[in-house]
Protein backbone atom coordinates (compact mmCIF):
# COMPACT_ATOMS: atom_id res chain seq x y z
CA UNK A 1 0.00 0.00 0.00
CA UNK A 2 1.31 3.49 -1.04
CA UNK A 3 2.05 6.29 1.68
CA UNK A 4 -0.79 8.30 2.43
CA UNK A 5 1.77 11.15 2.89
CA UNK A 6 4.88 12.65 1.58
CA UNK A 7 7.48 15.85 0.88
CA UNK A 8 9.10 17.22 -1.30
CA UNK A 9 12.66 19.18 -1.43
CA UNK A 10 12.11 22.97 -2.63
CA UNK A 11 15.46 24.25 -1.92
CA UNK A 12 18.24 22.73 -0.87
CA UNK A 13 20.32 26.16 1.37
CA UNK A 14 23.86 23.61 1.41
CA UNK A 15 24.54 22.72 -2.05
CA UNK A 16 23.05 24.61 -4.46
CA UNK A 17 25.48 26.52 -6.55
CA UNK A 18 28.30 23.61 -5.57
CA UNK A 19 27.11 21.45 -7.90
CA UNK A 20 25.26 19.40 -6.04
CA UNK A 21 21.29 20.26 -5.90
CA UNK A 22 18.74 18.19 -3.97
CA UNK A 23 15.87 19.93 -4.88
CA UNK A 24 12.92 18.28 -6.07
CA UNK A 25 13.97 15.06 -4.27
CA UNK A 26 10.52 13.43 -3.09
CA UNK A 27 9.59 11.03 -0.64
CA UNK A 28 8.95 8.57 0.45
CA UNK A 29 9.79 5.88 -2.41
CA UNK A 30 6.13 4.36 -1.55
CA UNK A 31 4.59 7.87 -1.98
CA UNK A 32 0.58 7.56 -3.46
CA UNK A 33 0.76 9.23 -6.67
CA UNK A 34 -1.92 11.54 -5.63
CA UNK A 35 0.26 12.92 -2.62
CA UNK A 36 2.91 13.46 -5.71
CA UNK A 37 0.85 15.25 -7.58
CA UNK A 38 0.20 17.52 -4.82
CA UNK A 39 3.34 18.03 -4.40
CA UNK A 40 4.41 19.35 -7.82
CA UNK A 41 1.26 21.09 -7.94
CA UNK A 42 1.68 23.31 -4.61
CA UNK A 43 -1.93 22.29 -3.89
CA UNK A 44 -2.96 21.27 -0.28
CA UNK A 45 0.86 21.17 0.88
CA UNK A 46 2.36 22.99 4.52
CA UNK A 47 5.89 24.47 3.68
CA UNK A 48 8.89 22.89 6.20
CA UNK A 49 12.17 24.07 6.66
CA UNK A 50 14.64 21.86 8.18
CA UNK A 51 17.81 22.78 10.52
CA UNK A 52 20.66 21.67 12.12
CA UNK A 53 21.75 22.25 16.21
CA UNK A 54 23.48 25.16 15.12
CA UNK A 55 20.09 26.67 13.62
CA UNK A 56 21.89 26.55 10.27
CA UNK A 57 18.76 26.46 7.56
CA UNK A 58 19.63 23.26 5.51
CA UNK A 59 16.06 22.88 3.81
CA UNK A 60 12.98 24.36 2.74
CA UNK A 61 9.96 21.85 1.25
CA UNK A 62 6.33 20.86 0.95
CA UNK A 63 4.56 18.05 2.90
CA UNK A 64 1.33 16.84 1.63
CA UNK A 65 -1.31 13.92 2.76
CA UNK A 66 -3.88 12.12 0.58
CA UNK A 67 -6.42 12.48 3.53
CA UNK A 68 -7.26 15.01 6.35
CA UNK A 69 -6.22 12.18 8.82
CA UNK A 70 -2.98 11.57 7.73
CA UNK A 71 -1.91 15.43 8.43
CA UNK A 72 -0.18 16.17 10.87
CA UNK A 73 0.67 12.70 12.37
CA UNK A 74 3.84 12.34 13.78
CA UNK A 75 5.03 9.78 10.55
CA UNK A 76 3.68 12.98 7.93
CA UNK A 77 5.91 15.18 10.44
CA UNK A 78 9.13 13.40 11.08
CA UNK A 79 9.11 11.99 7.34
CA UNK A 80 11.53 14.65 5.81
CA UNK A 81 13.68 15.02 8.49
CA UNK A 82 14.21 10.90 9.35
CA UNK A 83 13.86 9.89 6.09
CA UNK A 84 16.00 12.79 3.88
CA UNK A 85 17.77 15.03 6.09
CA UNK A 86 19.09 13.48 8.86
CA UNK A 87 21.18 10.51 7.09
CA UNK A 88 21.80 13.11 3.86
CA UNK A 89 22.96 15.91 5.83
CA UNK A 90 23.31 15.64 9.73
CA UNK A 91 20.20 17.79 10.26
CA UNK A 92 18.35 17.68 13.30
CA UNK A 93 15.39 19.42 13.54
CA UNK A 94 12.01 20.14 10.97
CA UNK A 95 9.69 23.41 11.77
CA UNK A 96 6.51 23.66 9.65
CA UNK A 97 4.85 26.77 8.78
CA UNK A 98 1.70 27.76 10.96
CA UNK A 99 1.89 24.30 12.51
CA UNK A 100 4.69 24.83 15.63
CA UNK A 101 3.02 21.75 17.10
CA UNK A 102 4.19 19.69 14.49
CA UNK A 103 8.23 20.48 14.61
CA UNK A 104 10.40 17.26 15.35
CA UNK A 105 14.09 17.01 16.40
Amino acid sequence: MPADYGWIILKDELFDGEGRDESQTIGPSDIAPEVEQKLRSGKDCYFFKIYDDDNVHYYTGLGAALTEEATGTEEFCAAPLYDFAMPNAGATRIEWSGHPEWACS
